[in-house]
């Protein structure tokens, strides 16, 4: 077995087209500060796999070591600190190693087993470990909407298939709403229209609908919001309409000290779902917090009158009593 091992070793270096350096660096390398000889070429294959870098002819070995492309692989200088990433690598290896040595075992308490941590743990084949939020916004700083968008794109392209990103639907959904916390409006549209055009279902439209009712509340106050409620019916499908979607909304400008604008959107929510219990539920409790308890529990009275013995709606009724 030791020996077929070695082999497979063996074949899966020459394969990779490594070179020959590197393959002798289980007996040569030196200047090794956290790894050691012992193991050292499965971990330099398990680095370049986890940052996603390409193994073949070695061209991944030069993100952190001296050498070129251009000249034989065994003049690469495997010991210098001259790079940075090199750097770099050192410190992550020295920390993969405590947490591997250090925390996991206390974590895992009496578990016979625990999953190590490689660098494919947060790199998931990536050179930049940030979550795709974080590296979109990055861009959108530097270079607006536009480099955001091209940025998702090539993302998307290239590692839609793999786990190195979250590209659902609330990846975007999540940067708008943060832009438009932030009064850009424009953008925040554009990045719920990037995402309607990879996902045009409910939520997408959804999002791009709570963007445009905002901007109108900042523009003209509530009635403007509710004029353009009206307007956005007919510019996107019927569906995205949903007692969630306003409900959402309700909530975060509830939330958000503007409890009237708030107040208002759940009343819309009743107006447009009259048969949905989150209408009540949520406009019951708006009313309660607003100092109006007696309008919120009428509201839960009213819903138990058409849907007796309904559980969530006794617990509501329940709730606000206790509460006023």
């Amino acid at each position: 077995m030791k020996l077929l091992r070695v082999a497979m070793v063996a074949l899966s270096i020459l394969a990779l087209g490594l070179p020959v350096a590197l393959a002798q660096q289980e007996q040569e390398a030196e200047n090794l500060h956290v790894l050691e000889n012992e193991g050292l070429i499965d971990e330099m294959l398990g680095a370049l796999r986890g940052l996603g870098l390409p193994r073949r002819g070695g061209r991944g070995c030069l993100h952190c070591h001296v050498g070129s492309m251009d000249e034989p692989r065994d003049t690469w200088d495997f010991a210098s600190d001259t790079k940075e990433n090199k750097g770099k690598a050192r410190a992550m290896f020295a920390m993969v190693k405590e947490i591997n040595e250090r925390f996991l075992p206390v974590a895992a308490g009496d578990a016979e087993t625990h999953q190590n941590v490689t660098c494919y743990t947060c790199h998931a084949g990536r050179v930049n470990p940030q979550p795709l939020p974080q590296l979109l916004l990055s861009e959108f700083e530097a270079g607006g909407v536009e480099r955001l968008a091209e940025t998702y794109r090539q993302a998307r392209s290239r590692y839609f298939a793999a786990d190195a990103y979250d590209f659902r639907i609330g990846t975007l959904t999540g940067i708008a709403n943060e832009l438009t916390s932030r009064g850009d409006y424009l953008s925040a549209a554009a990045v719920h229209e990037l995402n309607i055009e990879y996902y045009d279902e409910p939520r997408a439209h959804g999002g791009l609908i709570r963007t445009r009712m905002v901007e109108a509340l900042s523009g003209g106050g509530v009635e403007a919001m509710r004029a353009r409620y009206e307007r956005l019916k007919g510019e996107h499908p019927s569906d995205a309409f949903s007692p969630s979607m306003l409900d959402a909304l309700g909530w975060g400008l509830f939330r958000s000290s503007n409890r009237e604008a708030g107040v208002a959107v759940f009343e819309l929510n009743m107006a447009e779902h009259p048969d949905a219990f989150v209408s009540h539920e949520s406009l019951g409790w708006a009313y309660m917090q607003s100092g109006q308890a007696d309008r919120g529990i009428e509201l839960a009275e009213q819903w138990l009158e058409h849907n007796p013995g309904h559980e969530l709606g006794e617990t509501l009724l329940r709730d606000l009593r206790e509460r006023s």
